[in-house]
């Protein structure tokens, strides 16, 4: 008894079925890479803090750890860390941009903001 052999079509439907499933790397690497990039953002964002909020509202400045704290309850609590679908490449793409290159540039504008006040 011979199997017929796969069509182009199937190919081509198992090769994408297979990129969309999460392989463990690129999971450990995500998390691993959330729990890195904590610092850096509580960072920049405890900066912020310092420069905008604590002269406007008279609020006690914040260490890097409570404002990423604080940033943890505000994306837990609108609910944004609800996903629809699994952890791809892409994903990990995405949040390594999200985590470095956006703080960075907010960075740079509060800085400016705050040197033109």
């Amino acid at each position: 008894m011979t199997r017929e052999a796969p069509s182009i079509t199937e190919l081509l439907d198992e090769w994408r079925r297979r990129q969309e499933e999460p392989s463990n790397p690129v999971w450990l690497a995500w998390l691993a890479f959330a729990f890195g990039s904590l610092p850096w953002t509580g960072w920049v964002g405890s900066k912020l803090w310092l420069w905008f909020a604590v002269p406007a509202l008279g609020a006690e400045p914040l260490g890097w750890a409570s404002f990423a704290g604080l940033a943890l309850v505000a994306h837990y609590g609108g609910g944004s860390w609800l996903r629809s679908r699994r952890t791809t490449r892409e994903d990990l793409h995405r949040d390594v941009i999200a985590r470095i290159v956006v703080p960075a540039f907010a960075l740079g504008l509060g800085w400016a903001l705050r040197w033109l006040s």
